[in-house]
């Protein structure tokens, strides 16, 4: 019970040092997939404003070029028909005050796009930085999760010296147990022994038989009765 006891404390501790690990790493890859989409929102946003200036640049090339032609009507008409000539230079004034509205929104949509690049910069040196030190926290805490196996191998030697001991009990149990268990060649020796003293107690008899004189009938009396 007290070993299954010592072997479960291990075993949850090891556990619960997996674990926090584990929400560590959890957490960081959770920061860094969301400082990663905050750089693909900011990408789609440069983009779509990139697309923006373009269409810009291309009304302001229009407008410029419409300006030109309407002041060079309103000067060609100036003389010969001067109504007409009031009518271009009305258009000439008024793509002139478009042209000025989209160049203040291009500056503003160049201005817009500058600091998405900014923006961009500063989150993907974020992001950088972040996968940086998340390689180096993951790779100290498997060096640490090492040095926590290592810790709980070092404290189950305390465990191999008990069953070192208990084998070296049994062994020597064993070894009592054999000693006293007789070999074949101690039970032989035995048998050998009661065999001889058997042999000598029957030459003993013959001899005591036949020591005793033919005529000494009390004697022979005596020894049948014995």
């Amino acid at each position: 019970m007290k070993f299954q006891t010592f072997f479960t404390s291990i075993s949850a501790g090891f556990d619960s040092l997996v674990s926090k690990i584990e929400n560590h790493q959890a957490v960081a890859d959770v920061t860094i997939k969301e400082v990663g989409a905050a750089a693909a929102q900011v990408q789609g946003q440069r983009r779509v404003q990139q697309k923006r200036k373009a269409k810009q640049e291309e009304q302001i090339q229009v407008l410029t070029r419409n300006c030109e032609l309407w002041r060079m009507r309103a000067l060609q008409n100036r003389e010969q028909d001067r109504e007409k000539a009031l009518i271009c230079l009305q258009s000439l004034k008024r793509d002139e005050a478009q042209l000025v509205r989209v160049k203040e929104i291009h500056e503003q949509t160049g201005t817009l796009i500058a600091n998405l690049d900014q923006r961009l910069r500063d989150i993907e040196s974020k992001l950088l930085d972040l996968q940086n030190q998340r390689a180096t926290l993951s790779a100290r805490s498997v060096s640490n999760k090492v040095n926590g196996i290592a810790d709980c191998a070092s404290d189950l030697n305390g465990v191999d010296q008990v069953f070192e001991r208990w084998e070296m009990s049994v062994s020597s149990d064993e070894y009592v147990s054999q000693a006293f268990v007789p070999s074949h060649d101690t039970l032989d020796q035995e048998f050998r022994r009661e065999e001889n003293r058997e042999a000598l107690l029957a030459e003993l008899d013959g001899l005591r038989a036949d020591g005793l004189g033919v005529g000494d009938d009390d004697v022979k009396r005596e020894h049948k009765e014995m």
